[in-house]
Parts: C-alpha cells; sequence; structure tokens
C-alpha cells in the first residue's frame, strides 16, 4: 500500500548534481505512476493523523 497525494515524483539525491550544473532539473522529474510496482494500492490521500497504538493512519478522506 502507498498513501501519497502527489501525480509527481522528484529524485532529490539528483539535486545535487543539478546545483553543480551536470544535470538538469528536469531529469529528477518522474510521474508518479511509473514508479510504483504492480499490485500496490496506491491511495492518493494524504495522512492526516498517524495512531502507532492501532498500527494506522487517518487520510484526509477519512480511510
Amino acid at each position: 500500500m502507498l498513501i501519497d497525494p502527489s501525480d509527481d515524483h522528484y529524485y532529490q539525491p539528483l539535486w545535487t548534481l543539478v546545483g553543480v550544473g551536470t544535470a538538469k532539473f528536469e531529469d529528477t522529474h518522474r510521474k508518479q505512476s511509473t514508479l510504483i510496482p504492480g499490485g500496490v494500492n496506491w491511495f492518493k490521500e494524504a495522512v492526516e493523523e498517524f495512531c502507532p497504538e492501532e498500527n494506522a493512519v487517518i487520510t484526509d478522506k477519512g480511510r
């Protein structure tokens, strides 16, 4: 299961090379959907509450 509302993913470790001019910022971007393996349920929601005692999270959509 993946909980993430973003459609975009940025590979932040590459930002170091962007900063020194050896890579382009555009190279750090991918669509999130291209990175999620098959069989993974993607909930495009944000986590609003973390409940470690119940081993649960509550999303902005109430799940």
